[in-house]
């Protein structure tokens, strides 16, 4: 069930005709599983439906139907039973149980299915064990969390320093870094305590190659290859090894996959030797593999096919659709497999013909640096196309590029950005930071640069002055771009600014900017901080809000400024006015962009238009608004369940509000004992004492 259904009937029909019935509690999260020994099965052409009915209504809540061969078949009954239900006495009652009893094993067990919870301690609890740390940090790597995961493997380490899950992790995060030896140093580690962790092998191997030490690689890969869940891995690193009919025929002796085709066609280039035919199936066997398609255009470019070429490199094109980070994976492909020429060859035609192609900075510096230079490619031009917009490098092998760009060229400051940026996509924030630093000491004035820096003042230094110095050269240099002043506005707000800064800030913005809805949302913020109420209803009134799926601040914000605006008139005396505005709270305009949510948390706005109603002397709305409190549900104990306990109280509803302060007790209690300083736990327990 994805909703709570209560208590249901689940009934099983065959033909329209009812077979079988079964109550159950139909709840999210429970699923529940029932077998059914049918002593007639369906026959073909019938018709098998399960429906949910609740209570006394026969009118089905949810049916399926299912045809017949859809049915798990199940033993037929016993012959036993067969054989003597012809017979004149019929069977007996021992022969009945014995026949139950084996329908029975066959249906096996019915009922609820209890699903496996997970059992993770949060990271900073102090009996979280190492394993559970190492997963944590495995989470943190997935989120690009470099220094959180680098924190929790050395905690699970501190913990269990024989522990090889974590100093695999911690290696594999090193190697993703571009710190190769800290990396062998910590996959060492990993198969010193654990030698049958394959993984932590073949990463070795990957690091002793970056290395350059092919020899102790090699044994790696080839002690994987002799048997090993990472055995096809290893056989494809060592292809780059061998000779191309050597690796033909360690290629066959593997699972056929893309990648070994693609392999196994390039060794007969590589030899010199025509293609086989087999060139032209694999692209129709994997139709959205581009290497297999690059290889189809390189084997007729060879082959002088000019028309064959140009079938391949469309189709190439549109697998690849014009996007030079594509472009640049398969070139680093052809790269690493020892295929330089060929990467060229791809990469020249791409930038020639693909504008998008040609202006990406990493596709010049790619082209630039490489052996096989094309003098019909003009190098100057993309130098001059080329621009910091969009270019986020994240293959730490560009690495070499980029510093080669900056000895090169020693005014080169856009290589020098590029690679602060791609030393920040890894995690190595200083070494990011000492690069973008030197780009502005050649060029202060790109706003992409002021932007990085400050973030990175922001975020990695806590720097708040240094960065809104950044942040005001970058807006300088683009004052049109409204998340610059967003930005800037997160820096005041982490700096302590009050709201009157923030919304003097904002306000500074040009009119075409600070209309957007984005800047009226952090306006309507400040003004509510500031308690302007009108005003802050007057923009959430006049635009149209866009929060991301889920985001439902601005129903905050418009709840937050009509309760505000209702406390006022009620200390005014105009209760009615008051009253107003509570219910207008408790709407939810389209404009705001936030529906109502499916377990509304609007206890607390009902208690309060329910007292003010009552001080209006309307009996009836305050006790329709208390019902309403004291029904509402929470899919989990939120801050509204105290108002929902006032509620039932003042309702007179005494088992109801006594059962659900001893939930709210018992919650807060173990609430505090994993984390004494829980703000909603100490709430809950302060209002029940």
């Amino acid at each position: 069930a994805t909703v709570p259904i209560g208590e249901a009937d689940l009934v099983l029909d065959v033909d329209g005709q009812e077979v079988w019935r079964c109550s159950q509690v139909l709840e999210p999260g429970r699923p529940v599983r029932q077998n059914v020994a049918l002593l007639f099965p369906p026959t073909e052409g019938s018709t098998v439906g399960l429906s949910i009915r609740v209570e006394d209504d026969e009118e089905a809540v949810v049916r399926y139907e299912y045809p017949p061969e859809y049915l798990r078949e199940r033993p037929a009954p016993p012959a036993l039973l067969l054989d003597r239900w012809t017979a004149a006495d019929g069977p007996s009652r021992e022969e009945l149980m014995q026949v139950a009893e084996q329908l029975l094993g066959a249906a096996g067990r019915t009922g609820l299915v209890e699903l496996p919870e997970e059992a993770l301690r949060p990271p900073d609890d102090p009996w979280a064990t190492a394993e559970e740390l190492t997963r944590h940090a495995a989470r943190a790597e997935r989120f690009d969390d470099w220094e959180r995961a680098e924190e929790l493997y050395a905690k699970a380490l501190e913990k269990d320093s024989g522990l090889a899950a974590a100093y695999l992790g911690l290696g594999l995060v090193r190697l993703r870094q571009g710190l190769i030896e800290e990396a062998v140093e910590a996959l060492r580690a990993a198969v010193s305590r654990d030698p049958d962790c394959d993984e932590a092998w073949y990463y070795l191997g990957i690091a002793y190659r970056q290395l350059t030490e092919f020899p102790t690689a090699e044994m790696i890969w080839m002690r994987l290859f002799g048997g090993s869940k990472c055995r096809t891995e290893a056989a494809l690193e060592l292809t780059k090894q061998l000779a191309p009919d050597s690796a033909r025929k360690l290629l066959a002796d593997i699972p056929d996959s893309p990648t070994s085709r693609f392999l196994w066609v390039a060794s007969y280039r590589a030899e010199g030797l025509p293609a086989p035919d087999t060139r032209y199936i694999f692209p129709d066997q994997d139709p959205l593999a581009p290497e297999l398609a690059a290889e189809e255009y390189l084997g007729a470019l060879e082959e002088e096919d000019g028309e064959e070429a140009d079938d391949a490199w469309e189709r190439l094109r549109e697998l690849l659709l014009d996007d030079p980070e594509l472009w640049l994976e398969l070139a680093a492909l052809y790269n690493g497999h020892g295929m330089p020429a060929d990467a060229w060859t791809l990469l020249a035609r791409a930038a020639k013909e693909i504008p998008s192609v040609r202006r990406s900075p990493m596709v010049f510096y790619s082209l630039a640096f490489s052996a096989n230079r094309d003098s019909e490619l003009d190098l100057e031009a993309l130098v001059r196309d080329t621009t910091p917009a969009f270019c986020f490098p994240s293959r730490i092998e560009d690495r070499t590029l980029l510093i080669l760009a900056c000895v090169m060229n020693r005014e080169n400051w856009k290589a020098r950005l590029y690679l602060g940026n791609l030393f920040a996509s890894v995690g190595r924030r200083d070494e990011a930071l000492r690069a973008w630093l030197s780009a502005a000491a050649i060029d202060d004035t790109d706003a992409i640069l002021c932007r990085n820096l400050g973030l990175a003042h922001h975020l990695w230094k806590s720097d708040h002055e240094t960065a809104l110095s950044w942040y005001a050269k970058s807006i300088a240099s683009r004052p049109n771009e409204f998340r610059l002043y967003l930005e800037r506005d997160n820096v005041l707000r982490a700096s302590g600014a009050d709201a009157k800064a923030r919304l003097e800030a904002l306000e500074a913005a040009p009119p075409a900017v600070a209309d957007r809805w984005q800047m009226a949302a952090r306006r309507v913020e400040c003004l509510v901080e500031l308690s302007r109420w009108d005003e802050a209803l007057e923009l959430m009134r006049t635009h149209r809000f866009l929060p991301w799926e889920g985001a439902r601040q601005m129903h905050a914000l418009w709840a937050r400024a009509l309760t505000g605006r209702a406390a006022d008139r009620e200390q005014e005396g105009d209760h009615a006015a008051a009253l107003a505005d509570y219910e207008l709270a408790l709407t939810y305009p389209r404009n705001l962009g936030v529906g109502r949510a499916a377990y509304p948390q609007e206890a607390r706005l009902l208690w309060l238009a329910a007292e003010c109603a009552a001080k209006l002397g309307d009996e009836a709305k305050r006790r329709a608004l208390l019902e309403s409190a004291a029904d509402e549900r929470h899919d989990h104990t939120c801050e509204a369940d105290l108002y929902k306990l006032k509620s039932l109280q003042a309702l007179g509803r005494d088992a109801d509000a006594i059962s659900l302060a001893r939930q709210l007790r018992t919650w807060a209690a173990d609430r505090l004992a994993s984390n004494a300083d829980d703000w909603l736990g100490r709430r809950i327990e302060e209002e029940l004492s």
